[in-house]
């Protein structure tokens, strides 16, 4: 690889990690320091957070969860019995799949319409609270007064809310707002009974003589439309299978008060079982009434023909048979049975097809049970018409007569009822074609009676249809009773195998709300604190200078709360304060960057005016000059002078920028003065502002005045202008061994910091290092001594001096009092 790629990769190299170092955000470190730093913030939000939750779980009353089990017995096993019957009917097995199953049962205990009936039915579209300093308290079961609307009418009205100040003497102030007012109003009321009347309907308050009422109470009632309140049972309801191979439900509510969920589970699972109850007796009440009527039909037919067999036998005066007729007869009389029973067959056959025929209830069931022997399938067929006409009718109360699966059964029902008809026509014509027979057989035994008694032949066939009658008669009450036994013996659809009890407090959760509000109360501030070190521009500590430069920091120097009241000079001989050890440091520090005594030029600038690079520069010169060095401090910052601050000098007083403009007329030790601070220090002020600063520093005199300095002095200290703002320390560095750059905390902006590092290594400033100025030591972690390179030392956290004092320079500042002061502080 040749010389220029190298270049070009070190190159590309050291902008990839210029860039990686412009796009940092902020490090644990800096957060965990910034955290620490406000941790009275952080008690405080999380005592807040804390407070408030405390608040919160105490005015928010415990919800309770009330668990029930119930068992949804399973017919679908047992709905063809009949093997025949199932081979014959498999067409309609699908529809049987669909309405009877297990999730449709759960779906209708959860159904709307369900709940709204037990809403109704317990009158729980009504609340009453009690009020309370700290909750509102429900008075389920507990309120001296009763508030009820009828359903209908609160349907109507969805909601009313009535403020209820009930006295101990019996009188009452209801207040409200009426629709469409703006202030509420207040009715008094002597006594109870009370008939509010609303938009809707009456609503009354009645007295609960089982409640006492011992003082004064301020109660709110409200009345929702039961759809409404229906909808807030329906989400607070779960129904869960427990198990996939069971047929047992999980009920569960949540409620705050849990009796209240324990009334209404139960009366859910009995409202489900009346309805499925009310559809399978649907069947038995159908056949109910259908031999009802057949016997009263037959029973009336039966007295006139017993009427007609008296009045034959009167007018005839037949009292008894001859035996011969009765020898004569017998040859024919099981023909005769025969024809009697085919008669009642025929008869029962008839009487069901007619009452297909005339049911103008399209989807009701047919009547099933009624004796019809040899019926080819037929009852079995009926059983299973009824079956799914009652499956069709609870799917259609919970759905839309547009659902595919109730078009679907339609169309299932209308070809069972074809069936039924087929099967109904094709046992008349049957049973027709037997009668035929019998009656033809029957003629060939009349013929031997010829001879018989014309009196008798009727006597006898007014018997005939006497016992034919009464045969029937019998086995419709017969079928009566059994059919009433099967509308008594109906099994309920559930049956509850848990009995509801509160199981556990859902909410709220005080354990985890707690911990919700720490976790809030500790975010919140450190989230603050993450988004102003995010957002911070300015230098607050090493940790940024570190992570912007690789720039050695060879000195901390600690912020003064008092440098108003102090001389800018506050390094002095033989002492040992923080001050002057913090000098003493940055004076050895620069002597290891400057190899021992080779380099005697010190170069001190900074990116902006007022981040005390001239203060720093005369106390420095200060130190070297009590170490008993010969030191002189130049200030080249001509546009601006600044040591005379530092050091009380009169701006009129003649410097370096009359020597600059005339070097030969000029004598440059003249200009130089001896400083008041000590013997062995000495000022060379910049003089009178010039109008051309840069074109003066830029002339070859200011490489001659810095050779003449040399010569008469150990150390040479140069104050010079912001860098960042005009070019003349970038060309004073020429002249100068090493460039100390002033940061100062709180006060530097971090983009300053890039272009000082830019420079760098461009090398446009030799030997540079930095000056961490106005360090707050009372914040004091991350800023202890030691510097990369191998130069420094260490104090320890806080440099060893005094815990509540410290100095600084370039910046001044008042102790704030209080929180403000506090918040000030940290930010």
């Amino acid at each position: 690889m040749s010389a220029t790629e190298q270049k070009e990769l070190k190159q590309n190299q050291q902008e990839a990690l210029d860039t990686e170092k412009r796009s940092m955000g902020v490090d644990f470190q800096q957060l965990l320091e910034k955290s620490i730093d406000g941790w009275y913030w952080i008690v405080l939000c999380a005592a807040i957070a804390l407070g408030v939750a405390y608040l919160y779980l105490k005015k928010t009353p415990d919800t309770y969860q009330v668990q029930s089990s119930i068992l949804i017995k399973d017919e679908s096993n047992d709905v063809f019995k009949d093997q025949g019957a199932l081979n014959s009917r498999s067409s309609f097995s699908s529809v049987f799949s669909v309405a009877n199953n297990f999730s449709t049962e759960m779906d209708i205990i959860a159904s709307r319409t369900l709940i709204r009936k037990v809403v109704e039915k317990l009158d729980l579209y009504v609340t009453q609270r009690r009020t309370d300093p700290y909750r509102p308290v429900d008075l389920y079961n507990d309120s001296p007064i009763k508030v009820w609307m009828s359903p209908a009418e609160a349907e109507k009205l969805e909601r009313a809310t009535l403020r209820i100040n009930l006295n101990v003497n019996g009188s009452l102030d209801i207040t409200t707002r009426p629709e469409g007012a703006k202030d509420d109003v207040t009715k008094h009321y002597p006594k109870l009974p009370v008939m509010f009347p609303t938009k809707a309907g009456i609503i009354s308050i009645t007295r609960v003589d089982s409640v006492p009422l011992k003082e004064n109470m301020e109660i709110t009632a409200s009345v929702y439309a039961p759809s409404i309140m229906a909808g807030t049972y329906k989400r607070r309801l779960g129904v869960v299978q427990t198990n996939k191979e069971s047929f047992i439900t999980s009920l569960t509510l949540n409620d705050t008060r849990p009796e209240r969920a324990i009334v209404f589970i139960n009366a859910l699972v009995e409202a489900y079982n009346a309805d499925a109850n009310e559809d399978k007796n649907q069947i038995a009440e159908r056949t109910d009434e259908f031999i009802n009527n057949r016997i009263v039909l037959i029973s009336s037919e039966l007295g006139n023909t017993e009427s007609t067999l008296a009045e034959f036998k009167k007018n005839a005066g037949l009292t008894d048979l001859k035996s011969d007729a009765a020898r004569a007869l017998t040859g024919r009389s099981e023909y005769e049975r025969a024809l009697a029973q085919n008669e009642t067959q025929l008869h029962l056959i008839q009487f069901l097809h007619s009452h297909v025929k005339s049911n103008i209830r399209k989807n009701d069931v047919y009547p099933s049970s009624i004796g019809i022997e040899n019926d080819h399938g037929l009852m079995a067929m009926i059983n299973e018409y009824n079956k799914a006409v009652i499956e069709r009718n609870r799917l259609a109360r919970n759905s839309s007569e547009r659902n595919p699966v109730i078009a679907n059964t339609d169309v299932q029902l209308q070809q069972m009822r074809d069936n039924i008809e087929t099967t109904l026509a094709s046992l008349e014509e049957g049973a027709t074609i037997s009668k035929t027979k019998l009656e033809e057989e029957l003629g060939g035994f009349m013929g031997t009676i010829e001879r018989t008694p014309e009196d008798e032949k009727q006597y006898l066939s007014i018997t005939r249809q006497r016992d034919f009658q009464s045969q029937l008669y019998l086995l419709l009450l017969q079928k009566r009773e059994e059919n009433a036994i099967k509308l008594a013996a109906t099994a309920n659809n559930g049956r509850i195998i848990e009995e509801p009890e509160a199981v556990s407090v859902v909410a709220p959760r005080r354990a985890v709300t707690m911990l919700i509000a720490l976790i809030i109360g500790l975010a919140v501030p450190i989230g603050i604190f993450y988004l102003l070190l995010l957002l911070a521009v300015k230098v607050s500590g090493r940790g940024d200078i570190k992570r912007i430069t690789d720039l050695p920091v060879i000195g901390d120097i600690p912020f003064n709360k008092k440098s108003k009241k102090q001389r800018a000079i506050v390094v002095q001989e033989n002492k040992n304060n923080i001050m002057d050890e913090a000098f003493r440091g940055l004076r050895t520090n620069i002597q290891f960057m400057l190899h021992g005594d080779t380099g005697k030029v010190i170069m001190f600038t900074s990116a902006i005016s007022g981040e005390g690079k001239s203060t720093i520069a005369g106390n420095l010169a200060a130190s070297y000059a009590f170490l008993g060095k010969k030191v002189v401090i130049v200030g080249l910052d001509i546009r601006k002078p600044g040591l005379n601050k530092v050091f009380h000098i009169s701006t009129r007083l003649g410097g370096i920028s009359q020597y600059l403009a005339d070097p030969e007329g000029q004598d440059l030790m003249e200009l130089v003065q001896q400083s008041d601070v000590s013997p062995n220090l000495y000022i060379l002020p910049g003089g009178v502002v010039p109008p051309n600063p840069t074109e003066l520093l830029s002339q070859r005199s200011l490489d001659d005045a810095i050779n003449k300095l040399k010569q008469e002095f150990d150390v040479i200290i140069l104050d010079t202008a912001p860098i960042g703002m005009v070019s003349d320390s970038q060309v004073i560095s020429r002249v100068a061994d090493m460039t100390i750059i002033v940061v100062r905390q709180n006060y530097s902006y971090k983009n300053s910091l890039f272009m000082v590092d830019d420079m760098a290594r461009d090398k446009v400033l030799p030997n540079v290092g930095l000056v961490f100025n106005a360090v707050n030591i009372e914040k004091r972690r991350g800023y202890g001594y030691g510097y990369g390179h191998g130069y420094g030392y260490g104090y320890g956290h806080g440099y060893g001096y005094g815990h509540a004092y410290g100095y600084g320079y370039g910046q001044t500042e008042e102790k704030k009092k209080g929180l403000f002061g506090m918040f000030k502080s940290l930010f």
